[in-house]
């Protein structure tokens, strides 16, 4: 009889958990800024159906820590007060969450002097042996604070630390990861400013007015533009590129084939497997000629020897390329493997002073990172 409560008991208890845990997660999701569906306030009322009686010491800080979390979000800084002394007097960690919480809210009034001197304090508080999720949130918005301040140089830094310190501590959290990408990303367009700038003399604009000088030129100015980030974009992903090494004496499609397929078994955490439709194969004008004089040696009804380009390899899309970094024969990506986000302003003109002549110019920033290094490949060098 007595065995048969016990059993019953632990039921009811292993109940109460998965519930709680289930309630906890649908919080979590909520709170997640990154997903279509979140709601601070739905978020909020979750936690109203959850019994701290019944939870365990991890879930009931975790319960905590979410509910003050989800006040600062939401605005309510003075009910934040009771419960934010008890962190302030905790132990380290909990002192950190303190400062975490103090910077989202100072931020959140404009108050951004002080959410940084919080946010530091909050990173000093949280080295060596802390939760390694709060530890990692803290170091990204250290990078939110300096963009803040207008340091994006100390921003880029601090981004680049929270990257290794995610990545020496297998940090799976996707939410963080895509903030971190995000943030780091976009600050890399305010440390790499770029613009086109060029004359009009008055004699073409009497030819042919300002919106007609505007629209010859505008076409010539971003194509620039497009070649710098071309030049940018290829130079990152060949940086970082997995190297594979092909044998010596290699036939052209023996080479090409053994790269896309270790692109395609990549197998890891976050990939498992990567389909040919997906990948993008990038060659250098040179060796694209190679490979076509290598299809124009094949008999095969289905290839156009007199056509200029070829479409596909193995399944694969495949383009020529002239600004493909020195040396680089191909790289292997897939869609989305680097990010490189551009904001250009609108394109204007204007008389310059003492002249007869006009300046037009197109200014645009960008910053270029591989996201996932481990899906873009290149053939070893010696």
């Amino acid at each position: 009889m007595m065995a048969i409560i016990l059993v019953g008991i632990i039921l009811y208890a292993i109940g109460h958990y998965i519930s709680i845990s289930h309630t906890l997660r649908r919080v979590i999701n909520f709170s997640d800024e990154e997903r279509f569906d979140a709601n601070f306030v739905e978020a909020w009322n979750l936690t109203y159906d959850l019994k701290t009686s019944v939870m365990t010491k991890r879930q009931l800080d975790k319960y905590n820590r979410y509910r003050i979390f989800l006040r600062a979000k939401l605005g309510c800084f003075h009910a934040n007060e009771q419960e934010l002394q008890i962190y302030e007097n905790g132990d380290r960690c909990q002192k950190a969450f303190y400062h975490f919480i103090r910077f989202i809210q100072y931020l959140a009034m404009g108050e951004v002097q002080k959410a940084y001197d919080n946010i530091k304090e909050a990173e000093a508080l949280s080295n060596g042996d802390i939760d390694k999720v709060l530890r990692s949130q803290i170091l990204i918005n250290r990078g939110v604070a300096y963009v803040q301040l207008g340091m994006y140089q100390d921003a880029d830094d601090a981004f680049i630390r929270a990257i290794s310190y995610c990545q020496k501590h297998n940090i799976k959290n996707s939410y963080l990861w895509n903030v971190l990408y995000r943030d780091y990303i976009f600050n890399k367009t305010r440390l790499n400013p770029d613009i086109s700038m060029e004359e009009m003399e008055e004699k073409d604009i009497k030819l042919y007015g300002v919106e007609g000088v505007l629209d010859r030129r505008a076409a010539n100015h971003v194509q620039r533009m497009a070649t710098v980030l071309d030049k940018v974009f290829f130079k990152v992903a060949d940086e970082a590129a997995v190297k594979v090494t092909v044998a010596e004496g290699t036939s052209i499609e023996d080479e090409l084939e053994q790269v896309i397929q270790e692109c395609e078994n990549t197998a890891n955490d976050f990939v498992d497997g990567v389909p040919r439709s997906m990948m993008r194969l990038v060659m250098s004008t040179a060796y694209y000629g190679k490979v076509r004089n290598n299809l124009d040696k094949m008999s095969r009804a289905n290839v156009d020897t007199a056509a200029e380009e070829f479409y596909a390899w193995h399944g694969v899309e495949v383009k020529s390329c002239t600004h493909l970094p020195a040396k680089c024969d191909y790289l292997l990506l897939v869609d989305g493997a680097v990010a490189q986000p551009c904001m250009s302003n609108t394109y204007s003109a204007e008389k310059i002073q003492l002249s007869e002549a006009y300046g037009v110019s197109l200014f645009y920033h960008f910053g270029t990172v591989a996201v996932t290094p481990d899906l873009i490949f290149k053939k070893a060098t010696a």
